[in-house]
């Protein structure tokens, strides 16, 4: 998950988290696990970095297949 660092940590840990080898610093943008970027949107040290637009890709999904429902056919057959 990408995280802007809005104010560096003062820190050394963080709930059970060691910051130090991450070195984080003002205005960068890092690449950390989903549980550390909530802690530190949490804690006021991050802001959640916007994933960029990709033109190329679609807008909506295909559309999925409509699952067959089975037992409205079995209903049926036993009211024959």
């Amino acid at each position: 998950m990408k995280i802007r660092i809005r104010k560096a940590p003062d820190i050394d840990s963080l709930e059970g988290f060691d910051l130090r080898p991450f070195d984080f610093r003002s205005g960068q943008v890092y690449d950390v696990s989903r549980r550390l970027a909530e802690l530190l949107i949490l804690w006021q040290h991050a802001s959640l970095e916007p994933e960029p637009f990709d033109r190329d890709a679609p807008l909506l999904a295909a559309p999925r297949r409509r699952a067959v429902d089975r037992t409205g056919d079995r209903v049926a057959a036993a009211r024959r």
